[in-house]
């Protein structure tokens, strides 16, 4: 129906309806479902390395149209205010595709796995100390590379860790996904709980490992500085830690080249003074200290739209 220009929509007002319609399609949770199925199916007909670039494509090119582009442009100004703006915009862009990537990786994540060529890991004496400890360990990692493949090599070496995660909104979704990835965790996947959290603190106590992502904010958690700023952070691997006397190892997958990948394991150093408190805090603030230089090496691999910061 023709409508008169009094009745058109405002540019503003179009483009909030886009960048809405664009968020709608990312979290739509039918949308969620029907894209884990299609992607699943997708290797049948293509390469894993061409449905990472898939995911990459899709990525920039919804991502930068979403509010979500300019919460991460502001993050990465806090975490590097000596870079230019084109640098902010750079890593922003890098982000987007690094993380599109990894989502598409994601739900084809069992057959990336079925590669030994893809995922290799770092032999360092850390690495080795890791995987020939006696007792249970705590293990942490970061939304970086393609943080799903943390655990590969670790399982192949005959670990059996018990991983913890964040439950999608959709409970379809959710299945769905953590069908894929249980392999990947012998000991158990499970969504972070409280009943959750008794299972894994056994687990740990009876010489197993536990895995999780840490370096999201937790407003329950402890606040410590990140890039120069207080982050409410997980406080879980500190806790059991200081508990069970257990080390925490960080963990982050390198991207090498498209769908190819490189785990590096390195030991969090912190002091244990006998102050229940004031030891995890400070195995809490070692642990993001270890991110942080991380993602400073390499800033594109980290996603940067959390809001990191908000207290």
């Amino acid at each position: 129906m023709w409508r008169s220009s009094r009745d058109q929509p405002s540019e503003a007002v179009s483009q909030r309806r886009g960048i809405r319609r664009t968020e709608w399609l990312l979290v739509n949770p039918h949308i969620a479902v029907w894209g884990l199925a299609f992607l699943h199916w997708l290797p049948a007909i293509l390469s894993i390395d061409t449905i990472s670039r898939l995911g990459a494509w899709i990525a920039t090119t919804a991502g930068p149209r979403t509010r979500r582009h300019g919460r991460a442009v502001g993050n990465i100004a806090r975490a590097f205010p000596s870079l230019s703006a084109d640098e902010h915009q750079r890593i922003a862009i890098g982000s987007w595709e690094n993380f599109g990537r990894t989502i598409a990786e994601g739900f084809i994540i069992d057959k990336i796995a079925a590669d030994p060529a893809r995922v290799t890991s770092t032999a360092t004496d850390q690495a080795r100390a890791a995987m020939q400890r006696h007792g249970g360990a705590i293990f942490v990692g970061l939304h970086y590379g393609n943080w799903e493949a943390t655990v590969i090599p670790a399982v192949r070496l005959g670990e059996r860790p018990m991983g913890l995660y964040k439950p999608l909104r959709s409970r379809h979704a959710d299945d769905y996904a953590r069908r894929l990835r249980e392999d990947l965790y012998p000991g158990g996947l499970l969504p972070a709980s409280a009943a959750s959290l008794l299972k894994v603190a056994r687990h740990v106590r009876a010489g197993g490992s536990m895995c999780m992502l840490a370096d999201h904010r937790d407003l329950n958690g402890t606040t410590v500085p990140f890039f120069g700023s207080p982050a409410p952070s997980p406080t879980l691997p500190a806790m059991l830690s200081v508990k069970y006397g257990l080390p925490v190892f960080a963990a982050r997958v390198d991207r090498a080249e498209g769908a190819r990948f490189n785990v590096h394991i390195e030991e969090v150093v912190a002091a244990r003074t006998g102050d229940k408190s004031a030891d995890e805090a400070s195995m809490t603030a070692a642990i993001q200290s270890v991110f942080e230089r991380w993602i400073t090496a390499r800033p594109e691999h980290w996603v940067w739209f959390y809001k990191r910061w908000q207290t």
